[in-house]
């Protein structure tokens, strides 16, 4: 390869540049390890566990509150069915 992986890779997480020498040093039929490749960017992908735990019940309660309305309640109750005969 003309460019070298330090200069293709320079502004670059240094991942990106460990993959590129990675499968540039790679045979053409050599089977590619994926999880030895995914494992060059572990470092870059932070937990996904909140470092607080959300709380929702007081926006649910709220949320109950304001959509009350009684008047539309009332009208939306089933009326009286009417038969005639």
């Amino acid at each position: 390869m003309g460019t070298s992986p330090e200069l293709m890779c320079c502004f670059c997480p240094a991942p990106f540049k460990q993959l590129l020498e990675a499968v540039t040093n790679m045979k053409f039929d050599e089977e590619p390890n994926y999880s030895k490749l995914i494992s060059f960017f572990e470092s870059l992908i932070e937990p996904c566990t909140p470092l607080r735990p959300i709380r929702i019940d007081g926006a649910l309660k709220a949320t109950l509150i304001s959509f009350s309305f009684p008047e539309l309640d009332r009208m939306l109750q089933p009326a009286e069915l009417l038969l005639l005969f």
